[in-house]
């Protein structure tokens, strides 16, 4: 048995071509990786469905990153919240490294390729487009309520439709992806953050929209400090969302 292994394979033209001549081959398994939004579309993936598995390699969750980082585990959080969890990123030391490199691949290479990909113009609104959805991740949203935002703090016009047809390039360059609301009878686990939670007040505030569900599923508040969890009488559970992040049976516990 022989391996090949092809490392952004984009960059070949016509790679689809030349990958499909391997596949005939015999004994030989070849592995691919690609990074832009050429090839990283849905397109491509159908036109060799049946023929392969696909692998989705997601950024670092705060675990990896954290054991990879050189530093305590207050450090680590506090960059993996602003800078988030590429790999390159936790090895870099200063904070002008970070965002210089963050810059460069979101300007240069996802938004530059899905531009060029979908002949867009230079001057489209996709790029503050993400930029307005990135700074509403825990939101929900839909294209009438973006494009709203558009007229009303951007004061610039983007029709609805020009909105989902953003959204859907960026999806498919798997630059986002779209969070759909499910009925919150089918939960398992429910989970509150806060700040900080100082005194017996503040616990009672926080806790009260459990009280409200009159049903037995898990119940877990987050807050900011280190903490490991706690429970109280009602079964409640408050963490530090650091450990939280950091143990994969954190909601089992």
């Amino acid at each position: 048995m022989y391996y090949l292994l092809l490392d952004e394979v984009q960059n070949l033209g016509a790679f689809e071509s030349v990958l499909n001549g391997f596949l005939r081959k015999k004994n030989l398994d070849v592995y691919v990786t690609g990074s832009n939004s050429r090839f990283l579309s849905k397109d491509i993936l159908t036109e060799f469905e049946g023929r392969g598995d696909e692998i989705h390699v997601l950024p670092l969750s705060f675990s990896e990153y954290f054991g990879a980082y050189d530093g305590s585990k207050d450090e680590a959080f506090d960059d993996y919240s602003v800078f988030g969890g590429l790999p390159a990123v936790a090895f870099m030391r200063t904070e002008e490294q970070k965002s210089a490199y963050l810059t460069t691949q979101m300007q240069n290479l996802y938004l530059r390729d899905v531009i060029n990909r979908y002949h867009l113009q230079e001057d489209c609104a996709i790029g503050e487009l993400l930029d307005v959805i990135s700074s509403g991740i825990s939101t929900l949203t839909n294209p009438r309520k973006l494009s709203a935002t558009f007229a009303s703090v951007k004061r610039t016009t983007i029709s609805e439709v020009t909105v989902d047809k953003y959204i859907e390039h960026m999806e498919d360059a798997f630059m986002i992806n779209r969070v759909k609301r499910y009925d919150v009878k089918g939960r398992k686990y429910y989970i509150q953050s806060a700040y900080a939670i100082p005194d017996e007040n503040k616990y009672k505030q926080e806790t009260q929209p459990f009280d409200k569900t009159n049903d037995s599923f898990k119940k877990i508040i987050l807050v900011e400090k280190s903490m490991k969890p706690r429970r109280d009488e009602k079964g409640y559970v408050m963490m530090g969302v650091k450990e939280f992040l950091l143990d994969v049976n954190s909601l089992e516990c």
